[in-house]
């Protein structure tokens, strides 16, 4: 190869760099703006946060990392002797909390109140925002995996979230408690298309 050569591959590396970089930073940035006006922390240690805008947070954020991907199956970058690779998403990062056996790729979820406050829920992309009182319980059938419940206490109280698999397939009992413990705090819980269950 020549000095020419050379210049001119490395100009390209150079090039096809910076413009993945620009490409891929531009979706981040656009949904950590939203997490900069939504999510600051007094709305975090409050719990002041609707639970639409947790859902578009959430779905920001996968855009964002689909958007990366596409773009970089794509490019000529991944031609190049180096490549760029998509953090793993949170999930994949932490440990499993629980396992169902799904029953044809659903699930099915009894939410337990143990409070006596009422609690906001929805399960994202299939219902409306729901309430369940105080001391009460409500099943949630045939949910298909993957799918995301997020929850919120109407005083605004932490809540403890436990996860139980019952000898039922596909059937998952998820407990609802108060805490005083912010690092036990849990706003949402997904399940995974291969059974895992995860709380965030």
């Amino acid at each position: 190869m020549t000095m020419k050569d050379f210049r001119i591959n490395q100009g390209w590396i150079m090039f096809s760099g910076s413009l993945a970089i620009s490409l891929s930073v531009t979706p981040i940035a656009n949904a950590f703006s939203l997490s900069a006006q939504t999510l600051d922390s007094s709305n975090v240690a409050t719990g002041l946060i609707s639970l639409n805008t947790l859902a578009a947070f959430s779905e920001s954020l996968s855009d964002a990392s689909e958007g990366i991907q596409l773009f970089l199956n794509q490019s000529p970058v991944s031609q190049l002797p180096f490549s760029f690779t998509t953090p793993p998403l949170p999930e994949h990062r932490q440990p499993i909390d629980a396992t169902v056996v799904l029953d044809n790729g659903t699930a099915q979820v009894e939410l337990v109140n143990l409070t006596g406050a009422a609690i906001d829920y929805m399960v994202v992309e299939h219902t409306d925002q729901r309430t369940l009182s105080g001391q009460s319980n409500v099943i949630l059938s045939a949910l298909p995996a993957p799918v995301v419940i997020i929850f919120q206490r109407q005083d605004n109280g932490l809540l403890d979230v436990q996860v139980r698999p019952t000898e039922t397939p596909g059937v998952l009992q998820v407990t609802l408690d108060e805490t005083t413990d912010f690092s036990a705090h849990r706003i949402s819980m997904k399940i995974e298309n291969d059974g895992a269950v995860f709380l965030n």
